[in-house]
C-alpha cells in the first residue's frame, strides 16, 4: 500500500487555460516525471491514469493528450494519441474542459522498493484510487472499463530482500 501522505499533490484547473499544451508548462514547472492523475468533472472523477515513463520531452505528455481531446480548447489534436478518452467524452452531452480539474500525484521522488522496475510504485497508487473509488462507489469510474484486479497479486522483491538474501 502506498502511503499517499508521502505523495505530493497538484491540481490543473483547466478553466484558467488557453491552450491544452500548457498542461505540458505546468508539470514541467512543478518538475513532475512520473504520476497518477485523475480527470475530474464537476466533482466527479471521469477517470485514473499513471505515467511512469519519463525524459525530458515528456512532462505532462500523456494527461495534455487527453485533455486535449475535451471539447473548448481554441484547436483540435492532430494525432489520435490521447483519443481513447473519448469514449468518456460522449458519455457527457455537455461536457467542456472549463469544467475539468486533473488532480495529479507527483511520485517522482517517492521511495521506489525496486530499481529494476521503477514503475511498481506509480502502477500501485493507480490501482489503490482505483480500489478506494470502488469500494466507495460500487462501480469503477466510467473512464477506467477494465478491472487490472490481477494487479493485486503481483509481487515484487525489494532492493532490500534481494540484498538480505545475496550480500
Amino acid at each position: 500500500m502506498i502511503d499517499t501522505t508521502q505523495v505530493p499533490t497538484f491540481v490543473i484547473d483547466c478553466s484558467t487555460l488557453l491552450n491544452a499544451y500548457e498542461i505540458r508548462k505546468e508539470m514541467r514547472d512543478a518538475k513532475i516525471r512520473t504520476y497518477c492523475y485523475a480527470f475530474i468533472y464537476k466533482s466527479q472523477i471521469l477517470k485514473y491514469g499513471e505515467q511512469h515513463k519519463w525524459d525530458p520531452t515528456t512532462y505532462g505528455e500523456r494527461i495534455y493528450r487527453q485533455a486535449w481531446y475535451i471539447p473548448g480548447w481554441p484547436t483540435m489534436p492532430k494525432s489520435s494519441s490521447g483519443s481513447d478518452i473519448l469514449d468518456v467524452v460522449k458519455l457527457f452531452p455537455n461536457i467542456n474542459k472549463n469544467d475539468i480539474c486533473i488532480m495529479i500525484w507527483d511520485m517522482t521522488n517517492y521511495p521506489k522498493s525496486n530499481i529494476k522496475n521503477p514503475a511498481f510504485e506509480v502502477r500501485a497508487l493507480e490501482r489503490q484510487l482505483i480500489k478506494e473509488y470502488v469500494d466507495q462507489h460500487g462501480k469503477l469510474p466510467v473512464g477506467n472499463i477494465k478491472s487490472e484486479e490481477y494487479m493485486d497479486r503481483k509481487m515484487m522483491v525489494t532492493n532490500r530482500m534481494f540484498d538480505s538474501l545475496f550480500f
